[in-house]
């Protein structure tokens, strides 16, 4: 068989494959399959937290007993980005930097007070809370005007017996 003929035996007669498409099951078992899925993927789901949680645990154990390297394969680490901890003693921080200390409270002052004027000048095209002005105008009024969002429906499979829970 040349190749062209082979191309379309192909065509006629793919090769089988491991791949399952479970969107083409007969209409009868549409909801049996969604709940296998469900229940596969939940499965998977747990399988997969395993095996990342003994990865996790054979890395440390890869630090703990200095193993860097072995016939195939070699441990390489890479230092995440370095953090700063936060300053926590204002009052220290103060005595030991007082003029650096005023010029950073001033400047944050600056920044509220920039802040509030940019807010204030942009108040009338601001968006209104809806709780706020349910409140002042009333939750009825404002909904009216408002309407709704399109409702997400969640679609969720069970076996009958599972409806009594």
């Amino acid at each position: 068989m040349n190749p062209r003929e082979e191309a379309r035996d192909l065509i006629i007669n793919p090769l089988p494959t491991d791949v399952e498409v479970y969107s083409a099951c007969p209409t009868t078992l549409v909801l049996e399959t969604i709940y296998f899925l469900s229940e596969a993927i939940e499965q998977e789901e747990l399988h997969l937290a395993y095996l990342k949680n003994e990865r996790e645990k054979l890395k440390s154990r890869a630090i703990s007993e200095n193993i860097k390297d072995s016939e195939k394969f070699i441990l390489i680490e890479t230092p995440g980005k370095k953090m700063r901890n936060p300053i926590k003693d204002i009052a220290a921080f103060r005595s030991k930097f007082s003029t650096g200390y005023s010029a950073i409270r001033l400047r944050q002052l600056n920044d509220l007070t920039d802040k509030f004027e940019k807010e204030r000048a942009e108040i009338d095209t601001a968006p209104i809370p809806l709780g706020l002005a349910d409140k002042k105008i009333g939750e009825d009024a404002v909904t009216e005007f408002v309407g709704y969002q399109p409702q997400v429906v969640k679609v969720e499979v069970r076996k009958k017996m599972e409806m009594l829970k």
